[in-house]
């Protein structure tokens, strides 16, 4: 029984093999031989084959393609899609190329207007020949700038989209640049906001020290860094310049001394001079002798620009040399020498005599702390005071005054503002006054002007500090605002 079982089993075997033997598969058909090769002006068009993405560019090829009808389209971004109907019915290469340029739905507009109107319109740095408020018209898709140019008045940028068969709008309001001009990190090469100090050269090319950036040149054209260590300045923190003779630029850093002579750098600190002290608050250069005199957080220097150095220290020997800190130092035209103390008041030093003029009870004096000076067209030294505390009982009003000669005229609580940086006398004998409460002008006492945020176009009220060209252009440098350029000044 068991014999029949297997020989059967070995039938169904053999038959089952049999039947896989001879059964077949349905040969598959080969592709065919038909491809499509695509291009397009401009190139990058996504290419859909049937609403479905092949997955492929222009310019490229849709290969093997079955006979039958397709619907093709072309899409890229900011573009109208391109439809067509396609019928592949042999095998060959077919070519189309599209040219988005000659059909004129594919092109886009931009509407130029700006404030105040009929300003001369770029087009990516190309002038065109329209003004505002005009259209620009037939342009391909994309990402254009536009910028408005108006005399006395900064120009103005814009990026805008232009989509095909759409108008775009461009719109700019031009800052008035007849009387203010700004220059700050977001509309100049300045690259940085807070300026302490602005010195001009013989060239008439402007020098600024900033609050940790070092300094910047300008020339009225391009704005050009020294900053450490690239350059060999001790301190990017500077706290003021002065230009000798020879146009020679000195810079007075919380690091040291620095010369600079427009090719050469030479660094003073502690280490390798005599310097008193590396935190240094001013510096001035001596005209005829070429004697350099730095105040010092610690005294007074004085250089030859050589090697010779002289220091005046308060000892128990030299009781008549500055004692403390020196805030500022000015040179008067009878080679004068005036030290403001924020604690002492103000030393002057005639050819090698000493005199403290606030220790001395003939001088009717304003207060003993001096945080800034200047000297006046007329030889007038000018101080600025802070309040300070006699005694106990007594304290010294804030304020300014100056020197006639023999007198000090005082003008006590003059001005509103918190904090005093600077004071500078133009030529004519106008005194600009720098604070936090803005830039105050005034010739006497009973005319005074405020310049600041809310009337007029300084960006930033803590003013440091002021200069007034050969042209009668003022320069104001701020903190956080950049420099100000104000040519309302001139004529007057």
């Amino acid at each position: 029984m068991k014999k029949n079982i297997i020989a059967l089993s070995l039938v169904l075997l053999t038959f089952i093999s049999c039947e896989q033997d001879i059964s077949t598969s349905p040969l598959e058909s080969e592709p065919t031989k038909a491809f499509v090769f695509i291009t397009s002006y401009p190139s990058g068009a996504m290419i859909y084959k049937n609403g479905k993405y092949s997955g492929r560019r222009t310019p490229d090829t849709l290969k093997f393609v079955d006979f039958g009808e397709y619907s093709i389209k072309l899409k890229m971004e900011n573009f109208r899609d391109t439809i067509f109907n396609l019928k592949v019915s042999e095998e060959k290469l077919d070519k189309i190329d599209i040219n988005y340029t000659t059909n004129p739905l594919m092109l886009g507009q931009i509407f130029c207007v700006s404030n105040p109107s009929k300003a001369k319109i770029y087009l990516n740095d190309s002038l065109t020949n329209k003004i505002s408020s005009d259209t620009l018209k037939g342009l391909l898709p994309g990402k254009y700038r536009i910028r408005f140019s108006y005399p006395e008045h900064r120009d103005g940028e814009t990026s805008v989209i232009v989509r095909s068969n759409q108008v775009s709008r461009a719109a700019q309001t031009l800052q008035d640049t007849t009387l203010w001009v700004d220059y700050n990190d977001g509309n100049s090469e300045i690259k940085y906001d807070y300026i302490n100090c602005i010195k001009i050269d013989k060239n008439n090319i402007k020098w600024l020290g900033t609050e940790g950036f070092g300094i910047i040149k300008y020339d009225e054209k391009e704005f050009l860094n020294y900053r450490p260590p690239t350059f060999p300045i001790p301190s990017g923190l500077v706290t003021a310049i002065d230009v000798d003779e020879n146009n020679v630029k000195w810079i007075a850093t919380y690091g040291g001394v620095a010369r600079f002579d427009d090719v050469n750098w030479v660094a003073f600190r502690q280490w390798n001079s005599p310097l008193l002290n590396d935190y240094v608050n001013d510096i001035k250069c001596e005209k005829n002798t070429g004697n350099i005199w730095i105040a010092t957080r610690s005294g007074v220097n004085k250089f030859d620009g050589f090697v010779g150095w002289t220091n005046y220290v308060y000892d128990s020997v030299n009781v008549t040399y500055p004692y403390g800190p020196i805030n500022c130092v000015e040179i008067d035209e009878y080679n004068n020498k005036w030290f403001g103390s924020p604690y002492m008041g103000i030393y002057l030093l005639q050819d090698t005599t000493w005199t403290n003029m606030y220790y001395s009870p003939e001088y009717n004096f304003l207060s003993n702390s001096i945080v800034c000076s200047a000297i006046a067209p007329n030889g007038y030294i000018w101080l600025g005071h802070e309040k300070s505390y006699y005694s106990e009982e007594k304290t010294l009003p804030r304020g300014f005054s100056y020197y006639n000669g023999s007198n000090w005229v005082l003008y006590p609580n003059l001005l509103n503002y918190n904090i005093l940086y600077d004071i500078y006398v133009d030529e004519r004998g106008y005194k600009w006054v720098c604070t936090d409460n803005g830039l105050f002008r005034f010739k006497d006492a009973n005319n005074i002007q405020v310049f600041n945020t809310s009337n007029s176009g300084i960006k930033s009220n803590n003013i440091q500090d002021v200069v007034r060209d050969k042209d009668g252009i003022v320069w104001i440098a701020t903190a956080g605002g950049g420099l100000v350029k104000y040519k309302g000044d001139r004529g007057r």
